[in-house]
């Protein structure tokens, strides 16, 4: 514990002279030791998470020419660390609605769907940090809102031309709790028409897709259920009874569900 506390000091010394790279870095590290289970203080976790924020929090003022998958790269860092305040939040959901509104084609699909799965995970049950993509009342919250309004219309866009391991990556909770009824009705009628999980090309993402289908039979209306086509309901019915199965090697924990979202973005460019 001694030991990484003087490594994060030292960190911390050193945030403002590295590049956003590190920085993302440095706060991952940092995190993931505060999570570890041989930490047996609580408040040396603690520690550990206050000066990962305050690195974090470095970047505060360098974030304005940064590309989107750069902000996007920051997010899924806050959520990983389980660090960053709404004030952060508010900021990174700022600068996002600045790249789009600077060009409008700068919203791929790849990058959508990071940021909407992103901020799906800080929406999730149990989620570490309570923090709200639409904002707190704060004089920002407008612009969080019109920021959520921007990506849901590219989320709806992309989902009819976007690649499979995309879609498969977007959040069961921006489907289930921040996006309309409209956007999550179209990404769950693609991924019943590409059978993703089901085909040799899409296996792999058998897990997440099983979680999504369980998340939208748990958590939606049965008006939403009925009011999809009989294909679509087929479709997330057998994910969802295979997810039944507890012995079958497609149910994960949280943690691993987490872990595995992780694997199939290492093929994403580093950030430079």
């Amino acid at each position: 514990e001694n030991s990484w506390a003087r490594i994060a000091t030292l960190l911390c010394g050193r945030a403002y002279d590295v590049g956003v790279a590190d920085v993302l870095r440095m706060v991952r590290a940092i995190g993931a030791a505060a999570q570890r289970g041989e930490m047996r203080h609580e408040s040396s976790r603690a520690e550990l998470l206050r000066t990962a924020d305050h690195i974090l929090q470095s970047l505060t003022m360098r974030l304005q020419g940064e590309s989107l998958d750069t902000l996007a790269e920051v997010l899924e860092s806050m959520v990983d660390a389980r660090v960053g305040s709404q004030d952060f939040l508010d900021l990174l959901m700022v600068q996002v609605l600045a790249r789009h509104h600077r060009d409008c084609q700068a919203m791929k699909p790849g990058v959508t769907f990071r940021i909407a799965s992103v901020l799906g995970r800080l929406v999730a049950p149990g989620s570490f940090l309570r923090l709200r993509p639409r904002g707190v009342g704060h004089p920002s919250t407008s612009l969080n809102i019109k920021c959520m309004e921007v990506l849901e219309a590219c989320v709806a866009r992309a989902v009819g031309e976007c690649r499979p391991e995309a879609l498969a990556q977007l959040d069961q909770h921006y489907i289930t709790r921040l996006c309309s009824d409209a956007t999550a009705r179209a990404a769950l009628v693609r991924m019943a028409e590409l059978r993703l999980g089901h085909t040799q090309e899409t296996q792999h993402y058998l897990p997440l897709v099983i979680q999504l289908a369980t998340s939208v039979r748990r958590e939606l209306p049965e008006a939403f259920w009925w009011n999809l086509g009989r294909p679509t309901r087929d479709y997330l019915e057998e994910l969802r009874l295979m997810g039944m199965k507890e012995s079958s090697p497609w149910v994960l924990d949280a943690a691993a569900l987490a872990a595995r979202r992780q694997r199939l973005q290492f093929a994403r460019p580093t950030t430079r």
